[in-house]
């Protein structure tokens, strides 16, 4: 009796989960916006998203109900698998904040698509603001992997918290920040913000070369990003090459980049 109970589990248990996949694929219509997992089950999709509103003001953001004309809606060739229901975020008549630069979680339920799906469009209606072309599907990430990131995000924002109380960088805190972001890059996770904390985390343990090679590979990913541009000076300037440091400063253009230049040309 024991064995069939514990085999009924573990059935319920592979067709409840089933797969997950961590794309953390970027919106392409809003950049604040990501998807940071999908799990497919006989029973539906669900996606998660990561919302993170930059600068200095907050946002209001919403998802529209199941069965409105701009409900999300995942498209597979000409089919398309309906919202069943959200989790954590409102809708229109009850929108949820999302402040500066603090990360806002939110799920989204579907119907269930085909688990022999390599790739999908999320779209969300015919007027919406949120739309994600090619996600992909065929790299699941494993989860020491996003566990790694968490666990250097946490890191580094008590690092920042102690820096604002003691204005030292906490050197323990630094060397657990980065062998857990270190960690959650060998195991694939490149989405724009673990690359660069992975370079910035070199760069405060005074490997700049490290970090150079690590922005390099960020900038393939993700052109012309200020913040990257930014932190490529920086980590040419601890190597003492001005003048590569000011011609990534120039090309990032944000306001710390020309406090940076105003430095070295005044």
């Amino acid at each position: 009796m024991k064995y069939i109970l514990i085999l009924a589990l573990q059935v319920i248990f592979f067709n409840t989960f089933g797969q997950t996949y961590y794309p953390y694929k970027t919106c392409d219509t809003e950049p604040d916006l990501k998807i940071s997992s999908i799990n497919i089950s006989d029973k539906y999709t669900k996606i998660e998203f990561e919302y993170t509103k930059k600068g200095k003001t907050g946002q209001y953001i919403f998802l529209n109900k199941p069965g409105h004309k701009n409900a999300f809606y995942i498209k597979i060739y000409k089919h398309k698998y309906k919202l069943i229901k959200t989790e954590n975020i409102g809708h229109k008549d009850r929108m949820t904040t999302a402040y500066p630069n603090k990360k806002k979680v939110f799920s989204a339920y579907f119907e269930p698509i085909p688990k022999s799906v390599k790739e999908f469009g999320l779209y969300e209606g015919k007027n919406g603001d949120w739309n994600f072309n090619n996600v992909k599907l065929e790299n699941s990430i494993d989860h020491k992997g996003i566990k790694a990131r968490e666990s250097a995000f946490k890191f580094f924002d008590l690092l920042t918290k102690e820096y604002k109380k003691t204005k030292k960088w906490d050197v323990m805190f630094i060397s657990i920040m980065t062998e857990s972001i270190e960690e959650a890059v060998e195991y694939g996770i490149e989405d724009r913000d673990a690359l660069i904390l992975y370079g910035w985390a070199r760069y405060m343990s005074r490997e700049p070369e490290i970090a150079i090679r690590n922005f390099h590979y960020a900038l393939s990913k993700y052109p012309n990003d200020p913040e990257i541009l930014f932190y490529m000076g920086n980590c040419f300037e601890f190597s003492k090459k001005i003048d590569r440091a000011v011609y990534y400063w120039e090309k990032s253009g944000n306001t710390r980049s020309k406090e940076k230049i105003k430095r070295y040309t005044q």
